[in-house]
């Protein structure tokens, strides 16, 4: 598990720290309903659990371990 900060369009100008696996294998089909597995792991794997996440009618607001400030520059705090 890894801990960083996310925000979505879905939510405007909010951001918060979510706890995501560092590496996962997502499998699903293509268009034309082949099997396919893809496995990612850092940036990816985290982009590839937000977009599930959707798909199920969660967004990360309800992962959030906390929400940052709105006057928190997200920006300052991923750099630290």
């Amino acid at each position: 598990e890894e801990i960083d900060i996310e925000g979505c369009l879905s939510v405007p100008h909010t951001f918060g720290e979510v706890s995501r696996a560092a590496k996962v294998t997502v499998v699903g089909q293509d268009r034309y309903g082949q099997k396919l597995e893809i496995e990612a792991e850092g940036l990816l794997a985290r982009a590839l659990q937000h977009e599930i996440d959707h798909l199920r009618g969660v967004l990360f607001v309800d992962r959030a371990l906390r929400i940052l400030p709105q006057e928190t520059d997200a920006t300052s705090e991923m750099d630290e």
